[in-house]
């Protein structure tokens, strides 16, 4: 085909003729000398047709044949799916863009072989209308949280993808009741707070109890979650909360509303789970299987004790209430606030049975004396607050300057009790160990600058009284020892001593009331406010052996070997040969008198 424009004319090169493209068209000039065949080549994305001939390959030309090239659109329609989540709350728009692809011819030659060429330009075309999502979703039955804004935006964007196209509503969290133990119900023992470095191997538990009135376990009430929805627009209801119930064990009540359980009794709290629930006991027995040895540590129990094997040498066994313990006692401590019963023998055991003993009696000096002067300070701190307040003195300060010049004695007072205190520490109760603990960090030394406020200075009084208090309980309540043998024993009760085996050697007794010893006691000394009833005193070889009673009490012996010395009162006499059925009183003008 020929167009004998000049524009055409002039673009052949000196009339040697080619084949070019311009405009879409393709224009041939054969060759007027001898440099070959013509040939044209088609192209991606353009349709070459030659005499009405579609043609793929490299073809010869001529001027006379007519030649039509054909840009082509390619369409590639791309794709899409809705799926719906397992849970049914939500619907995702899994996108694969399609494409539109436009071709247009570029001029090109001229050239003998010529070669076409194309330009492409591709826009990407979204695979769906609006109206096929909407049909698309009604098919899998999705009719709520339709997110039309964003199916407008993912038309718009054009872009591959992942979408979330509807979204339902997840139904609230449902919590179940639940109960919270106030105690650690996992471990028998609790670790004792020390801030030394050194670690004392028997002290390494307290056995945990409670004083009544404890909260022990308190239940909170589950609610049911809010409703959710579907994609499909179906309700979902949340579970309703699971109940967990907290039931009274022996020891224990439940508040009227159910939600608390409280300790009527002082003892060891007990959680066990029933179904859902828990039962809550207070057990005011403390069993100990097996002995009190390194293994074990020590014992602490604010309730009664019964130790089912030995109390081994070094440890020591303290109690609220009362101690048994069925095994033998080998050099230890064993301290009650109610009464103690060793089954079988004492050998180099130090008990202490009430707080009516020597100790007691001196703790409760002092802090007496203690408490009537900080009291006395309390009282002139709390006058001059206000004023100390507006010359910015501290509570602490002024708690001090009282102290030094007007009670002095108090910090002689507070080392007494801590001296004291040190070296009975297996006897003393657990809110006494606190108020020294108290006194120590706050009253001693420099520590008192330390103090806050009148308010924390009362406290720590009213602290003080309430130890008192306990001292003077435990005086009131006469606690008993009764055991079988013991041997370089101590012995200390508020009430009575019993000793219904073997007797005793080279023991130390004191007893508020009566001294009953069904076997011997040689050697050692026995102290009663009460009356002394023996079976056999003394020995052959004259052990030292010394026995007191107080005035208007009487001191009865079986059998006395020289040497026994017997006090009732002020007066004394010791027993110059062995005799029987010995009876000792003080008469109506105070002597002595020993019948036989």
């Amino acid at each position: 085909m020929i167009e004998n424009s000049s524009i055409e004319n002039d673009s052949l090169d000196l009339g040697l003729g080619g084949v070019l493209v311009k405009d879409s068209k393709v224009i041939v000039k054969d060759p007027t000398a001898d440099v070959g065949i013509l040939a044209i080549t088609p192209c991606e994305g353009v349709e070459l047709v030659i005499n009405g001939v579609a043609v793929t390959g490299r073809t010869a030309v001529r001027e006379k044949d007519e030649i039509v090239l054909k840009p082509l659109t390619v369409e590639e329609p791309g794709s899409y799916k809705i799926t719906v989540a397992p849970d049914c709350l939500s619907a995702k728009l899994e996108v694969s863009m399609g494409t539109t692809t436009v071709y247009s011819i570029m001029d090109a030659g001229p050239e003998i072989n010529l070669t076409l060429k194309a330009e492409r330009r591709s826009e990407k075309k979204c695979p769906f209308t609006l109206v096929d999502i909407l049909q698309g979703l009604s098919g899998k039955n999705i009719t709520f949280g339709i997110k039309h804004s964003e199916i407008q935006a993912i038309m718009a964007g054009k872009e591959d993808g992942s979408y979330l196209i509807a979204e339902g509503t997840a139904p609230g969290e449902t919590i179940n009741d639940r109960v919270e133990l106030k105690f650690n119900d996992g471990q028998e023992g609790q670790k004792v707070k020390d801030s030394s470095d050194k670690v004392n191997f028997r002290d390494l538990g307290e056995i945990l109890s409670v004083e009544p009135g404890t909260l022990l376990a308190e239940r909170y009430v589950g609610s049911q979650g809010k409703p959710g929805r579907k994609v499909s627009g179906e309700m979902i209801i949340p579970p309703k909360p699971v109940a967990c119930d907290i039931t009274a064990g022996k020891g224990v009540e439940v508040s009227s509303d159910g939600s608390k359980v409280i300790s009527k009794v002082s003892g060891r709290p007990i959680a066990k789970r029933l179904g859902k629930g828990f039962v809550i006991d207070v057990d005011p027995i403390l069993h100990k299987k097996g002995d009190i040895d390194i293994q074990s540590g020590n014992i602490r129990f604010k309730g009664d004790v019964v130790v089912h094997g030995n109390v081994c040498e070094g440890m020591t066994v303290q109690a609220a209430g009362r101690i048994n313990v069925l095994g033998m006692i080998f050099g230890a401590q064993i301290a009650a606030q109610g009464d103690i019963t060793a089954v079988q023998n004492i050998t180099g055991g130090n008990l202490v049975a009430g707080g009516n003993n020597s100790f007691f009696k001196a703790f409760y000096k002092h802090l007496d004396a203690l408490q009537s002067d900080l009291t006395e300070v309390g009282r002139m701190v709390s006058g001059m607050a206000e004023q100390a307040k507006i010359k910015n003195v501290k509570t602490g300060q002024l708690v001090q300057l009282l102290i030094d010049k007007k009670y002095a004695r108090v910090h002689n007072l507070i080392s007494e009790i801590i001296k004291i205190s040190g070296q009975n520490t297996f006897i003393i109760p657990r809110d006494m160990v606190d108020l020294l603990e108290t006194i120590e960090k706050k009253l001693s030394g420099l520590n008192v600058l330390k103090i806050e406020s009148p308010e924390e200075f009362n406290r720590i009084i009213a602290e003080i009284k309430d130890v008192q208090k306990t001292i003077e309980n435990m005086a009131e309540n006469k606690a008993n020892i009764t055991f079988a043998y013991s041997v370089n024993s101590k012995i200390e009760a508020s009430g009575d001593v019993k000793v219904e085996g073997g007797g005793c050697l080279n023991t130390n007794i004191n007893a508020g009331g009566n001294v009953t010893i069904k076997g011997v006691f040689r050697g050692g000394e026995i102290q009663a406010g009460g009356n002394i009833i023996l079976n056999e005193a003394g020995s052959e070889m004259g052990a030292r052996t010394l026995i007191k009673a107080e005035s208007g009490r009487k001191i009865m012996i079986r059998k006395a070997y020289e040497g026994v010395r017997l006090q009732i009162g002020g007066r004394m006499a010791s027993i110059t040969e062995m005799q029987n059925n010995i009876k000792a009183e003080l008469d109506d003008v105070g002597t002595l008198v020993i019948s036989y």
